[in-house]
């Protein structure tokens, strides 16, 4: 019976996944994605914004390399199909956010060489020693929730006090689509608030 009931509960989670998902998709879709380059824009020129929006650009890169790995890592050892479909989401998302940022971070001047934090290195290697729900569990909390509810702060801070209109726009496209992978976590994992 115990073992009916917790399937049951996965099927659950999982159907519930898979419905906000397309939803979730179609939103980030609609998303104007940046234009595309021309040969006059690429051309990167000497940083000319604020420290303060450099560093949010910096903060945001190594967040979002992080929530990706952390995501390709789960993929590769999970079992549980909802947890694979929201970790393949986010790579899928993130990737999108990743190259936009680099674009943006380039044409403001900044050469952005994202790395890991410390803390966030040690907790993908806290993953990767991890397996089956244990894994899933902490890849949820610390990833699918923890990282985007920093990352929300991150990216309203910079809505709020940044100098730059280019870098302020990114944060403002970007901050739904953080707020949307918080609420899918929090639904996959368990946490929902």
């Amino acid at each position: 019976m115990k073992l009916l009931t917790q399937c049951a509960t996965q099927c659950v989670l999982a159907l519930s996944l898979l419905s906000f998902i397309p939803a979730t998709l179609a939103q980030e879709a609609a998303t104007p994605a940046t234009p595309a380059p021309t040969a006059l824009d690429t051309a990167p020129t000497p940083s000319t914004i604020s420290a303060a929006d450099k560093t949010f650009l910096e903060q945001a890169a190594a967040a979002g390399l992080a929530e990706k790995l952390a995501s390709e890592v789960i993929s590769d050892i999970t079992t549980t199909p909802h947890v694979d479909g929201y970790a393949n989401w986010i790579i899928r998302a993130h990737s999108k956010m990743n190259s936009q940022l680099q674009l943006l971070a380039h044409l403001k001047g900044v050469a952005l060489m994202p790395d890991l934090s410390k803390d966030d290195a040690t907790a993908i290697q806290t993953l990767v020693g991890r397996s089956g729900t244990d894994a899933d569990a902490f890849y949820g909390q610390t990833f699918g929730i923890q990282v985007n509810e920093k990352a929300i702060k991150l990216f309203a801070a910079e809505i709020q006090n940044g100098q730059d209109n280019q870098v302020q726009s990114f944060a403002t496209r970007m901050l739904p689509v953080l707020r949307t992978h918080l609420k899918a976590a929090q639904r996959v994992f368990g946490a929902d608030q």
